[in-house]
């Protein structure tokens, strides 16, 4: 289709490699090879689904998976300057017993935080066909293995170019760098009973992009007519994707939670006749 860049030839499985489709703005500036194999991605996964303890077991136990693609993913790759602040109610409780009385001396704060931070290398995915939420969950790439694009990489891989743009994915940069400053700043929220954030501003900067393809393993395994995507890190083998899950299982571990927590409460609530 109009994204494809890399594929393989429909008769003779050949690699083929769509050479303008690599030209002008759309020549990436990086790429992160392929580390795994397919077979060694397929091995992962099996290991990865047989952890899922609430599964259907048929599922687990298929043999085949009925497709698994290499893929080198487009991705923008963005710098920026972050500056923010929040600031919001904070309460210290404190507890203790004098001769018959419970006592609870409660006092009230305000605390205000702000900074900044600079950030390299935030992954932004760049393609609409691939689900946003699966390709943030499969992060992170060991950007050390990077090295300047080239299309000897592409050969023996599908490879798409990005049909997303740089401004476009500013949107999702804006929110994942907020994200990681608010969490530095609540990180010295500290000293508190409980804290709530009621105001937060954030403003960013200095904002570069560069193109960059990254590698994944695309798996789809059909069951009961629904395909399940399933994604594996083709560097790192991190593995994410859709797993069916089992009504019977999912009863099953809520009643034994539900029975061991009585048995506690129990046994908890006889220690102390």
């Amino acid at each position: 289709d109009s994204t494809t860049s890399a594929t393989f030839c429909l008769y003779c499985k050949s690699p083929a490699i769509i050479k303008n489709r690599f030209a002008g703005r759309f020549k990436p500036k990086s790429v992160i090879p392929f580390q795994l194999t397919k077979e060694q991605a397929k091995i992962i996964y099996k290991k990865w689904m047989n952890r899922r303890i609430l599964a259907p077991d048929e599922f687990k136990q298929k043999e085949e998976i009925e497709k698994v693609t290499g893929i080198y993913a487009p991705f923008w790759l963005f710098d920026c300057k972050v500056e923010g602040s929040i600031s919001g109610d904070a309460k210290q409780t404190t507890t203790w017993r004098s001769g018959d009385y419970n006592y609870i001396k409660t006092r009230y704060f305000h605390f205000a935080r702000n900074g900044h931070a600079s950030y390299n290398r935030i992954p932004v995915d760049a393609s609409k066909k691939l689900d946003d939420k699966f390709m943030h969950m499969i992060e992170p790439f060991d950007y050390t293995a990077m090295t300047d694009f080239s299309m000897k990489y592409m050969s023996g891989f599908m490879a798409e170019k990005y049909d997303v743009e740089a401004s476009e994915a500013e949107v999702v940069l804006k929110q994942r760098a907020e994200e990681y400053l608010e969490g530095r700043l609540r990180g010295t929220v500290d000293g508190y009973s409980t804290y709530t954030v009621n105001n937060k501003l954030f403003s960013l900067s200095d904002i570069a992009s560069s193109y960059s393809m990254l590698p994944i393993y695309l798996m789809i395994n059909k069951f009961k007519g629904k395909d399940h995507v399933f994604i594996v890190n083709g560097q790192t083998g991190k593995v994410v994707g859709d797993t069916p899950l089992s009504l019977l299982k999912q009863i099953t571990f809520f009643l034994g939670v539900f029975i061991i927590a009585m048995i506690i409460g129990f046994l908890g609530g006889a220690l102390f006749v």
